[in-house]
Formats: structure tokens, C-alpha cells, sequence
């Protein structure tokens, strides 16, 4: 499977050439991709960037989009760490950095949580439109937070209602609280996480 629109029909259970649910499709995956990479902080699907970055003096520059494929400019002396998603040397006040950058194909628990998340956004939304459905949520409940207990473990629970679609619990935690309607796939998205750090 790849993230694309013909694999989407296939897992809504369309017909390959079944074109009438495309734009709803195309509406869903861009919004489950997005809320992705917002989580994770980066990049997933290969592609050409260019990202400016301020006052770099022989640092360490974190890319958005990795795993790094190839730095396109600047050219020069640059180390590259493809796999971790960064570059260091000399730099300036600003520098400009194009890269190809991203995973082409998706690593396969990256690719299920993808198809996972939008399953479950998808029974959310309208097929013709893919807009949201009124009423409809994947976490059911408030999100408000319910309890504190300071000296007991520093607890926090959530109000996430007594179902939710895709296995999350009844009552979260803070970590159902920051991934929300992706915390049933936390655990391997949690793993794609971008590198933390910088000059």
C-alpha cells in the first residue's frame, strides 16, 4: 500500500475506478496527514524543501522533512546525518537550505497508523464532501479535564466519554490529551517524532 488516492478507495471500499468520493478522500487524507506531521513536527512524505534558517555559526541545523535524501544548497562544507535530519558547518546570519527529504515508501507501522487514523476520521465525514459529519467526534466526550490528584502520582485525567473509535480509552491520560483523536496510534507515531534540538 501507498499513501495515496487509489489506495484510499481501496480502504473506504470503493471500486478502483470509482471516482465520485475523490475530493472527500483527498479532503480526508490531507487532513489526517496534516494533524500527523503537526504532532510528530515534521515532514513524512518525500519531497523537495527549501526552509530559511537565522544566525547559524557552525551549528547544528535540524530539518523539517527527513529522513534527507540530498542537501541541494548550500553547497560546501556540510555534514549531513540523513537518517537523524540534520546538517552542520559553517554558517551566517541566514541561510537558505533546499533538501529532498522524507520517506518514499512509508515504513509499514507508520503507513497502518496513517490508514488507521483516516478510517476513523473518514466514518466522521461526509463522503461526498468530506466535511466533518455534525455531531460527530472520534473521542467522545468534553476533553475537559476531570480530576487532579497533586500528591498521588501527579495524575491528570481526562473527560474522553465512554467510547471512542479506534480502541483509545475511556478515561486518558495526558497523553491522550496532546495526540486527541490519534492517541489509539500513539505508540507508533510517538516513534516518528522529530528530533529535538539546535544551535
Amino acid at each position: 500500500m501507498t499513501w495515496s488516492l487509489d489506495t484510499a478507495r481501496a480502504v473506504a471500499g470503493f471500486a478502483p475506478d470509482d471516482n465520485t468520493h475523490d475530493v472527500a478522500l483527498q479532503l480526508v487524507m490531507d487532513s489526517v496527514l496534516a494533524a500527523v506531521e503537526t504532532k510528530l513536527e515534521r515532514g513524512l512524505l518525500k519531497r523537495q524543501e527549501t526552509a530559511k534558517f537565522y544566525h547559524v555559526n557552525f551549528c547544528r541545523i535540524y530539518l523539517p522533512r527527513y529522513p534527507i535524501e540530498q542537501v541541494i544548497s548550500p553547497t560546501g562544507v556540510w555534514h549531513v546525518h540523513h537518517r537523524n535530519g540534520w546538517i552542520e558547518g559553517m554558517g551566517g546570519s541566514e541561510v537558505e537550505v533546499t533538501w529532498i527529504g522524507g520517506f518514499d515508501p512509508l515504513p509499514s507501522d507508520l503507513e497502518r497508523a496513517l490508514w488507521g487514523a483516516f478510517l476513523a476520521e473518514w466514518a466522521n465525514s461526509d463522503p461526498l464532501t468530506g466535511a466533518p459529519i455534525a455531531g460527530a467526534s472520534v473521542l467522545v466526550g468534553s476533553g475537559e479535564m476531570k480530576s487532579l490528584t497533586v500528591y498521588d502520582a501527579y495524575k491528570v485525567d481526562f473527560d474522553v466519554g465512554a467510547t471512542s473509535v479506534g480502541g483509545a480509552s475511556g478515561v486518558g491520560k495526558i497523553d491522550e490529551a496532546f495526540w486527541g483523536a490519534l492517541s489509539p496510534w500513539a505508540d507508533i507515531l510517538m516513534a516518528y517524532r522529530r528530533n529535538v534540538g539546535g544551535c
